[in-house]
């Protein structure tokens, strides 16, 4: 009831916890209650537990909005880590038991799997606020605010999520 229906589930490896995507939101609980819920306040897909269940790796839009990057909350500090200084897009992390992060990499450089060590080094930056949840049902004044008239006729509207491989 409280966090709603989620997507992409992803079951950490002591079977404990659940990720899902709650309207974009990476959002962390237990697996057979809804007890110790974590909205990380953000928006990313495909997300990965490390093997000793204390970090989640996923991809997010680059927060200059060209492409995807890896990020790496910590569950127990509430922090995040972002892997950075990659031209391209970095979708899909895994964990391996040893603590590296494997993902799939499309850039000018480079496509195909990379792994990267040491992620935990990198330097920890605080969570965003978690901002209030947008409302089930929208105006396009709300979509589009920048518009002043209620659109007539038949309109384009592109449509993309974080979690579309195919848009880098």
């Amino acid at each position: 009831d409280r966090i709603g229906v989620g997507e992409r589930p992803l079951i950490s490896h002591d079977g404990r916890r659940i990720t899902t995507f709650f309207k974009g939101n990476l959002v962390v609980r237990g697996l057979d209650n809804c007890d110790n819920v974590f909205d990380t306040g953000i928006q990313g897909s495909k997300a990965d537990f490390s093997w000793d269940g204390r970090h989640i790796a996923f991809h997010a839009v680059k927060k200059e909005g060209a492409g995807y990057e890896i990020r790496i909350v910590d569950l127990e500090r509430h922090t995040v880590r972002t892997l950075t200084g990659l031209s391209g897009s970095a979708l899909f992390p895994s964990w391996t038991p040893d603590g590296r992060v494997c993902f799939r990499y499309g850039g000018p450089d480079f496509r195909g799997f990379m792994t990267a060590t040491d992620t935990l080094n990198l330097p920890p930056e605080p969570l965003p606020a978690v901002s209030q949840a947008l409302a089930d049902r929208r105006t396009w004044q709300d979509i589009f605010p920048e518009t002043h008239v209620q659109p007539r006729g038949t309109r384009l509207v592109m449509i993309w999520a974080p979690w579309s491989a195919h848009t880098f």
